[in-house]
């Protein structure tokens, strides 16, 4: 169960923990936590100037959303200069701009703003990935995946930079190395159709025609509809010599393409290079729950309001500007327009285990926590057979030392449903907190066999090791 929270990919809120509102200006901090949902959380590093306080010219959350591209990139644009006018050395509110001179085609202007960042956090992750995809428009591969490996050393549980890092040796002809860096990161999100695709189309390169049809089968089960997956899986099983199947899904390929070659003609989908008013909707959306989301990190309550609200209203069905908006009400006591919030929730995802969780996450993060439990009961009896319910659970009563024995239970059926790197973590703190070191031991060892490249899991290991 994925949900995308944007074009743009900035970075969503962390499961368990949100964005705090403090009453005076902080410096924000990083925070990694993984979630089934959502992207990495937007970095938010230290920075050394004092952050300012007060009131800025900033979006107004009622007033009428632009109609036209040109007038959303004008308003977006002009936003994101102000916070970066507030907060110049602030690396989000670098990022925040280097994303929208992209998305003006303006890739000088953007690798100007990630290399400042970098000044002034050298371990900003998410410069590297900008810096990355330049290098990789601008065909300098090498660069790209030096750029992508960077990210990752920084932030091992991205998939997203993952997958670029894949597409960059592929481009660049690696593809012992590309191979292996799918391999690794289906094995810790096996849940990702693109990564398997992509795993295909590099072992069909290969000639490696079981392995092939595997990946892609999987991609199919994921996602039926998408003509890469069956034009793989022809050459797959051609390979293969299993030629009525092959036919089959050499049909499916025509038959999905002619379809998508209609939609174009007829207009009902935009033109490779056409962005669209809604479209840009949805991306200003996305901008400005960052944005939201650094004031926050600054103690600015009042206008991470404004602008989460702004986004809210520019796309209908987004998600992360909602819950921060939630957070934030109850929070501040606000409760009426907190169970709004909560309730538009359930609309906007369109699966209840989603607004569930979400709503656990309020409560849990109120210390309401026989409410929370309550919420959570209802994402597993809904989901019964996903393993992100029982992990984040057992997650939410792990970081509360609360009903410890039941987290290990439900730790324990999230491996069983899916034995993925993520779901070994947890039950391996599981069992640490309920004093089986060497069970412990055991899940993170597998965790890290899953996952070699998390630094955590072998921290992890190391520290039960000296526990001896």
């Amino acid at each position: 169960m994925v949900i995308c929270v944007g074009a743009l990919a900035f970075r969503g809120l962390p499961r368990w923990r949100f964005a705090e509102v403090p009453t005076e200006p902080r410096p924000a901090t990083q925070d990694e936590s993984a979630r089934p949902s959502v992207e990495a959380p937007l970095a938010q590093v230290p920075i050394s100037h004092t952050l300012p306080s007060g009131q800025g010219d900033v979006a107004v959350a009622d007033s009428p959303i632009p109609e036209t591209v040109p007038e959303l990139f004008d308003e977006a644009e002009e936003n994101a200069r102000q916070l970066l006018e507030r907060f110049p050395r602030h690396p989000d509110a670098l990022e925040i701009m280097a994303r929208l001179q992209m998305l003006r085609g303006k890739s000088a202007e953007a690798v100007a703003c990630w290399e400042k960042a970098l000044e002034s956090a050298p371990d900003y992750a998410y410069a590297y990935d900008g810096l990355g995809t330049v290098a990789v428009q601008r065909g300098e591969y090498e660069k790209a995946v030096t750029c992508f490996r960077k990210s990752l050393a920084l932030r091992p549980n991205a998939p997203k930079t993952r997958l670029d890092l894949a597409k960059a040796l592929i481009k660049g002809g690696r593809l012992d190395e590309a191979a292996e860096t799918l391999r690794r990161h289906v094995e810790f999100d096996p849940r990702s159709a693109e990564g398997q695709v992509l795993l295909g189309q590099v072992q069909l390169q290969r000639e490696e025609y079981e392995a092939a049809k595997q990946a892609l089968s999987a991609a199919e089960a994921l996602v039926p509809e998408n003509p890469p997956t069956h034009h793989g899986l022809a050459a797959a099983c051609r390979g293969l010599g299993e030629m009525d199947t092959a036919r089959r899904h050499a049909q499916t390929f025509a038959r999905l393409l002619a379809a998508q070659r209609r939609a174009k003609r007829e207009g009902k989908t935009p033109q490779d290079g056409f962005r669209t008013a809604a479209k840009m909707r949805t991306e200003v959306a996305t901008v400005y729950t960052s944005i939201g989301r650094t004031y926050a990190a600054a103690g600015l309550a009042a206008d991470a309001e404004r602008f989460w609200r702004r986004a809210g209203r520019m796309d209908q069905k987004d998600l992360d500007s909602r819950v921060q908006l939630a957070f934030l009400y109850l929070q501040t006591s606000r409760t009426e327009e907190a169970l709004e919030i909560a309730n538009q929730l359930e609309k906007v995802t369109g699966e209840a285990p989603v607004f569930y969780l979400s709503v656990a996450v309020l409560y849990a993060q109120l210390g309401r926590l026989d409410e929370a439990a309550a919420m959570l009961a209802n994402c597993r009896e809904l989901a019964p057979n996903e393993g992100w319910p029982y992990r984040e659970t057992a997650r939410c009563y792990l970081e509360r030392d609360w009903r410890l024995p039941q987290a290990l239970q439900l730790a324990r059926r999230a491996v069983e449903l899916e034995p993925v790197a993520l779901n070994y973590a947890v039950l391996g703190d599981a069992c640490r907190k309920n004093g089986d070191r060497e069970a412990a031991l055991a899940a993170f060892s597998r965790a890290a066999e899953l996952a070699p490249q998390n630094a955590d899991y072998a921290k992890s290991i190391e520290l039960l090791r000296k526990a001896e």
